[in-house]
C-alpha cells in the first residue's frame, strides 16, 4: 500500500471515529459524504497503482 493509500485509509478511520461520537445530524451527513468521497479516491488510487504495475511489451501486457 502506498503512502497516499495509507493516508486515505487513516483519514477514513478517523472519520468513522467522529461518527461514533454524538454529533448533529447535519454533521453526520457531511462526515458520511466525506467518507464516501475518500473511498472513491482510494479506489481510484488503487486502480492507478495497479495499472502502474504493468509493462507493455509489443502486443503483450505483463503484470509486474
Amino acid at each position: 500500500m502506498s503512502l497516499e493509500s495509507q493516508c486515505i485509509a487513516d483519514s477514513i478511520a478517523s472519520l468513522y471515529f467522529v461518527l461514533d461520537n454524538e454529533i448533529s445530524d447535519m454533521a453526520r451527513k457531511h462526515v458520511k459524504a466525506a467518507i464516501e468521497m475518500l473511498m472513491e479516491v482510494r479506489k481510484s488510487l488503487e486502480l492507478q497503482e495497479k495499472s502502474d504495475l504493468t509493462l507493455d511489451i509489443g502486443d503483450d501486457v505483463i503484470d509486474v
